[in-house]
């Protein structure tokens, strides 16, 4: 009577048949949880495993020792480090796999944005060098001072950051035409500005003074 009801059932389109159980069908939360879990059990194996092996080994080992035994050993070390990396292997596919395919890409806006946060805590405590003339701003460390003109500077120099330890300077200077420092040594970056450029020569060129560089700007 059961497997003729069971039939009945069967023949019958009213009677809402059962799906088969598909993994896939799973929400993504889960059968992440699932698969970490899988791998905790799998990785509890394995350490079971070789835990056995050590055991073994160390009996090995007190036992006199013969070309043979350590033959069988180094095999068994060979087998467990294959299979070992077989299974990180097969860990590190099904991680990716579950990994989320799509990415947040940023705007150049959203990047610039992050960079200036990022530079303005760098520099917080930083001296502020103000040119009302050339209108423009830039930040200096402590390390650094504002150098008086010696004679070797040219008649385009604007202002010098001078390091006391070292005499080492960064040097911010002013020309009509781009050939006319072009070829110089120790630029650093320069700027256009209506009919003239401001350039930043940089004779320390360590992270403070790349960081310097980046402060400059002219004022709005």
């Amino acid at each position: 009577m059961f497997f003729k009801k069971r039939l009945e059932n069967l023949d019958n389109p009213f009677v809402k048949k059962k799906e088969p159980f598909k993994i896939e069908n799973l929400p993504e939360e889960t059968r992440k949880s699932i698969f970490l879990v899988s791998i905790i059990i799998l990785m509890l194996a394995v350490i079971s495993i070789w835990l056995f092996s050590l055991k073994d080994v160390l009996n090995i080992v007190q036992q006199p020792a013969s070309d043979a035994n350590w033959n069988s050993l180094a095999k068994d070390l060979a087998d467990f480090s294959n299979n070992t990396k077989l299974i990180l292997d097969k860990t590190k596919q099904g991680l990716n796999q579950l990994a989320p395919t799509s990415t947040t890409e940023l705007t150049a806006d959203q990047v610039t944005t992050i960079k200036d946060k990022l530079l303005a805590n760098e520099t917080a405590d930083w001296q502020i060098y103000s040119n009302t003339k050339n209108n423009f701003i830039i930040k200096y460390p402590a390390e650094l001072t504002i150098a008086q003109p010696t004679d070797n500077d040219s008649k385009n120099l604007i202002v010098s950051f001078k390091n006391t330890e070292t005499d080492k300077t960064v040097k911010i200077k002013k020309y009509d035409l781009l050939s006319d420092f072009s070829q110089l040594s120790g630029v650093k970056n320069y700027w256009q500005k209506d009919d003239y450029f401001l350039v930043i020569f940089d004779f320390i060129n360590n992270t403070s003074t790349n960081l310097m560089v980046q402060t400059f700007k002219f004022n709005k």
